[in-house]
């Protein structure tokens, strides 16, 4: 009958703790996203250049979930945008001289950069929730561990003082076990 419990056991913690090989579905890209121009505008060309590229990451990072998957200037120039860009029409702004350069980068229109970013930034959520139920399940076994040892810990000394201490004993289990409640209240 043990045997049987046992390995019922096992197959149960099997079912419900093993990595499925599922995974999601390709995002689809956000409403409005292709064709998609981006201008920046600086002092000089090598300025509106930058402030082109500068716009064009953080408008791709406004649309992943997670925004602290950073995209890197190089990223973006490899594989998001079809050219390295053309100059734009000149911004001509009240009470300065001299007008503002433009420059514009397209996006390319395939998808597969946009599949690829989705992909990372799911990856980085999955990877963030993980380490947050590691760091959880730690604290569960660290208090369990602490309330475990509390136990065994009352029951040798009162064994050994031959129970003349057993209710300073239960008071001191019961200081250390709120200790640890109040510990993992603090934590939470």
């Amino acid at each position: 009958m043990r045997m049987l419990l046992a390995t019922g056991s096992l197959a149960l913690m099997w079912f419900v703790c093993h990595t499925s090989s599922a995974q999601p579905k390709d995002a689809p890209p956000p409403d409005g996203f292709l064709p998609r121009k981006v201008t920046g505008y600086g002092e000089t060309v090598d300025s509106a250049k930058k402030a082109a590229i500068n716009k064009a990451v953080s408008e791709i990072t406004s649309w992943l979930k997670l925004q602290s998957n950073v995209i890197t200037e190089d990223y973006l120039r490899t594989k998001v945008l079809a050219d390295e860009g053309q100059p734009g029409k000149d911004e001509k702004i009240d009470n300065i001289r001299d007008p503002f350069k433009a420059w514009v980068v397209t996006f390319r229109t395939d998808e597969a950069w946009w599949k690829d970013l989705a992909h990372r930034d799911h990856e980085a959520m999955r990877q963030q929730r993980a380490s947050q139920r590691e760091g959880w399940a730690m604290r569960g076994v660290l208090g369990l561990a602490v309330l475990l040892l509390t136990g065994v810990g009352y029951l040798r000394l009162d064994d050994y003082t031959r129970r003349r201490y057993t209710t300073w004993l239960r008071l001191a289990a019961a200081g250390v076990v709120t200790l640890v409640a109040a510990g993992w209240w603090w934590t939470i």
